[in-house]
């Protein structure tokens, strides 16, 4: 017996069992990390639905069976205009015109260009991209704060009047 089992081990067989085996274990790794992710942003988004509504003293939001009628937010970044800053939370305009919530640490690195700076940096108005992770609360804890320039068309329009302006026009 013990021979046939030795035998078994070392045949091409066991060695495609193996194999086979292996790759049922990747690929149920890989599907439960997946589902992992999805229920950590599912999360997310279900608690900032239920705080930003909190927000809105009254008003109704259309919904369809209790979900937003509109995309999710992302949950682990945002680019944007900062709207407010009350330390240790900065709420941020994002690109998709919903106000996130970032909360700041210690430890998130904030940049402007290339250069490290403090959080006195920032200031209402300015453009900044947040990276982090979302947390129970519908916020999300900034790892990495890049500060940007202000949009060209912002700094077209503080130094030059618009051609539209009445102020602008050539009498004909």
């Amino acid at each position: 017996m013990k021979i046939k089992l030795q035998e078994f081990v070392q045949s091409k067989l066991f060695t495609k069992i193996m194999w086979g085996l292996g790759a049922l274990l990747a690929l149920s790794a890989v599907f439960y990390a997946g589902i992992f992710v999805g229920f950590h942003k599912a999360r997310f988004a279900g608690n900032f639905g239920e705080r930003y509504d909190q927000g809105f003293e009254g008003k109704e939001h259309r919904r369809l069976f209790g979900m937003p009628m509109r995309g999710l937010p992302e949950a682990h970044g945002t680019t944007g205009k900062i709207l407010k800053i009350e330390l240790p939370i900065v709420i941020i305009s994002g690109d998709d015109g919903i106000e996130k919530a970032v909360r700041i640490s210690e430890k998130t690195e904030i940049r402007h260009f290339r250069d490290r700076v403090s959080v006195a940096a920032l200031s209402v108005g300015d453009v900044a991209v947040v990276i982090g992770e979302p947390n129970d609360n519908a916020e999300i804890k900034a790892r990495f704060i890049r500060l940007l320039p202000a949009p060209l068309e912002s700094a077209v329009e503080k130094n030059f009047p618009s051609t539209t302006s009445p102020a602008a026009t050539l009498p004909s």
